[in-house]
């Protein structure tokens, strides 16, 4: 973890703030990744997706889904879906979920690792 820059004060006010950052995104991660989740651990990982500002609208999620869809070769046409077996689309929603689950933990180190004092206190939840 890169040493945060700023003033005394600063660095100090962010470090806190950096800690409970990684608590909540190690909580996020546990959650997320956790089969059979009950509606109020559902509930705490999108408290916690917006606490981590990884929520973001329909439209920009629908967008991401089909462009990692593409990008990883899998299915995106509604009807070559429904052509897939039961296995086949197992696979594919698994490969995808790992992809996405990558992707949000990148985004998250790249947050943990920005080493901005000021840029982590304008950050913080309000």
């Amino acid at each position: 973890m890169k040493q945060l820059q700023g003033t005394e004060k600063q660095v100090a006010w962010a470090e806190d703030l950096r800690k409970e950052f990684i608590e909540k995104a190690e909580e996020y991660k546990d959650l997320r990744d956790k089969e059979g989740k009950t509606q109020e651990e559902e509930n705490r990982v999108e408290a916690l997706k917006s606490i981590l500002d990884l929520r973001k609208n329909f439209l920009e999620v629908k967008k991401e889904k089909e462009a990692l869809r593409s990008e990883l070769g899998l299915t995106v046409d509604k009807e070559e879906k429904k052509a897939l077996s039961k296995e086949e689309k197992k696979a594919e929603n698994q490969k995808f979920k790992k992809e996405m689950s990558k992707r949000e933990d990148e985004k998250i180190e790249e947050k943990i690792n920005d080493n901005s004092a000021k840029k982590w206190i304008e950050s913080r939840p309000k």
